[in-house]
């Protein structure tokens, strides 16, 4: 009988707990990589060799990875190097499709709830993929800028062979529902 008790307290405890975790900061941040180093003076972290950030529902892959703190140790950035690196963030409703991201080097900016893809950036949601040289993403508002490499490094005009331009712009391809009968 207690320990039915204790489930049931238990469980009352953990959906609580998920309704007052309702912003990626409230949630606990893990860091894990084959090498660490932490300057607490200064804030910046370094972790390289399989690095996997994990904060609630946004998950960071890469090789190797920079973070900075505040004086509260609240997580302000990171930037990871990948080849490429893995950025994912899980739906928080069952209705949408989890966002996935890919690119060489990739700037999670918390604060604004902001991530930046630089450098072969791809970005999926469900049936839709988008693809450039810069894509920029707002968690909270959902709104996706994708840029091509002259838009991105603020150049003007085709600074090489005529395909240049053609293969930096910007992509985006959304494929056909399923059939649910086929």
């Amino acid at each position: 009988m207690k320990s039915k008790i204790f489930i049931a307290i238990l469980t009352v405890l953990m959906a609580h707990t998920g309704v007052a975790q309702n912003t990626v900061s409230d949630q606990p941040l893990l860091l894990n990589a084959d090498y660490i180093e932490l300057d607490f003076s200064t804030g910046e972290r370094l972790y390289r060799g399989n690095v996997i950030l994990t904060q609630g529902d946004v998950i960071m892959e890469c090789d190797e990875m920079t973070t900075m703190y505040d004086d509260d140790d609240e997580l302000l950035h990171a930037l990871c190097i990948g080849d490429p690196g893995i950025f994912k963030k899980q739906p928080q409703q069952n209705s949408q499709e989890a966002l996935t991201g890919s690119a060489v080097n990739i700037t999670y900016d918390r604060k604004n709830n902001q991530i930046l893809l630089l450098n072969e950036a791809k970005l999926e949601r469900g049936r839709i993929f988008v693809k450039g040289y810069q894509i920029s993403h707002n968690l909270i508002t959902e709104k996706t800028i994708v840029q091509n490499d002259e838009q991105a490094l603020g150049t003007s005009g085709s600074t090489g062979s005529s395909n240049s331009g053609v293969s930096s712009r910007p992509k985006v391809l959304i494929l056909p529902k399923q059939n649910p009968d086929g």
